[in-house]
């Protein structure tokens, strides 16, 4: 009917006359008087064919509601009989066809063989091309797909958003906390600094109400500020660097590729009655010299901790030494009797360092818990500083063989390098350990302490 709705008819007759269309002048006050009068104008309804109205019946109306509703033409169709299996309910002895299979089911068809080959041979000959795929022009296309990098559309892309102002604080309040307020004295010398010095560019000032805030007087020159910043402090994209926690850790080596060091405590050299200042063992490592403030030297057997000789003194022994060389055998103490001197020079100290025995490193301890480490070849300023101790550092001493320096302190503890934390005498007057030296041939540690004890460790 689309071929005729330019033109007057409808198409024609068996005569070949044409059929023209029902006349329709009707307007939209004929139409709305038609909707109003007749009854049946909601059922009448145009037929495309003819153009004329059709009333439609009430079988046709209820046909229409089906449909509307989703539900099958045919009242009497009931959707959910039960189904009948037409091949399975009955038990049949032969199928339902016996028919064989052509051969021509199960061989490659000759005339496919045949068109494939004529395919295969244009192709060759290049009688047929294969068909490239369209290319097919977007819909929607990309707007900076071929933008300049240098554009400003291209320069958005890369845009690093200003650092926001800081936020205001308590001393921003229309009614601050008292302790936010200067006093007079401060408010003179706020005025009386320069104000690229200020920590504050304004006065804090308490009103009794919101209402009698005034206009901020410096609010323009802030905001001229705040465009000048952004306006001329260039910014920069900082990449961040993802490290492991783990790897900044240092890999130390196990304890038992460090050893041999000295780990427990082996014998208690008992026998003085005050503090023990000093010890020092023989060139053969056989014996053991201490001094204390019992005014006594004593002479140990290393091996099984005998004391072989007491020799009185006279005053408090602060230091002995024995003679390095071994064919003399030569024992130095340094006494400090009061009595015996009237002079402005009363007492006599040592400074607590002891060098390596070939000269490059150098370890001093200190009073202030530290113990530090110089190499000397490397610089002027300390290798390693070490804060193991917890207290005043007494004594420290390098082995003349091993890679091991002691430390002792008034904790208590005796502390070996590269090896571990000795502890074995008791703390006697906020004193612990006073004295430590090695064996001279053995991974063997002496330490004297407050206690009045000497003890090995081995």
């Amino acid at each position: 009917m689309e071929w005729y709705k330019d033109y007057p008819h409808i198409g024609y007759d068996l005569e070949g006359k044409k059929i023209f269309k029902p006349i329709r002048n009707k307007d939209e006050l004929d139409e709305f008087l038609d909707k109003m009068e007749n009854p049946d104008y909601w059922r009448t309804v145009q037929d495309k064919m003819t153009g004329a109205d059709i009333r439609l019946s009430d079988e046709q109306v209820d046909l229409v509601h089906r449909l509307q509703q989703g539900k099958f033409g045919d009242v009497n169709f009931n959707e959910y009989e039960p189904a009948i299996d037409f091949f399975s309910n009955e038990v049949m002895i032969h199928p339902v066809t016996n028919r064989p299979q052509d051969k021509r089911s199960f061989i490659p068809s000759l005339i496919e063989k045949e068109k494939v080959g004529k395919l295969v041979h244009a192709i060759k000959m290049g009688w047929i091309k294969p068909h490239r795929p369209k290319e097919t022009t977007p819909q929607y296309y990309d707007l900076w797909a071929k933008e300049d990098p240098n554009s400003i559309l291209g320069r958005h892309k890369m845009h690093i958003p200003a650092p926001k102002m800081k936020l205001p604080g308590h001393e921003e309040s229309y009614n601050p906390p008292p302790e936010y307020l200067m006093s007079e004295e401060e408010r003179l010398a706020w005025e009386q600094q320069d104000p690229e010095y200020r920590k504050l560019s304004f006065l804090p000032q308490k009103f009794a109400c919101l209402r009698a805030v005034p206009a901020y007087s410096r609010f323009i020159h802030e905001r001229f500020e705040r465009c000048l910043d952004l306006y001329l402090c260039p910014r920069q994209r900082k990449m961040r660097v993802n490290v492991n926690p783990e790897d900044l850790i240092p890999k130390l080596p196990k304890p038992k590729d460090l050893q041999p060091f000295p780990t427990t405590q082996s014998l208690v050299y008992r026998g003085h009655s005050s503090l023990v200042r000093s010890i020092s063992i023989s060139p053969s490592g056989q014996w053991l010299v201490s001094g204390s403030d019992d005014c006594t030297v004593r002479f140990w057997e290393v091996s099984t901790a005998r004391c072989l000789k007491t020799v009185e003194v006279g005053g408090a022994v602060k230091g002995v030494a024995w003679n390095p060389n071994p064919s003399i055998c030569l024992v130095a103490v340094m006494t400090c009797d009061i009595s015996d001197h009237s002079l402005d020079v009363r007492c006599h100290s040592f400074a607590l360092f002891y060098p390596f025995s070939t000269g490059d490193n150098v370890i001093c301890g200190s009073y202030d818990c530290r113990l530090a480490w110089f190499d000397l070849d490397l610089s002027t300023k300390p290798y390693k500083v070490l804060r193991h101790h917890k207290k005043a550092l007494r004594s420290v001493a390098y082995h003349r063989h091993y890679p091991l320096f002691a430390s002792g302190s008034d904790d208590g503890n005796v502390i070996v390098c590269h090896g571990m934390v000795l502890k074995g005498h008791t703390i006697t007057h906020d004193l612990g350990v006073l004295d430590v030296t090695f064996h001279p041939t053995q991974p063997w540690v002496f330490s004297s302490g407050a206690d009045g004890t000497v003890r090995l460790f081995t």
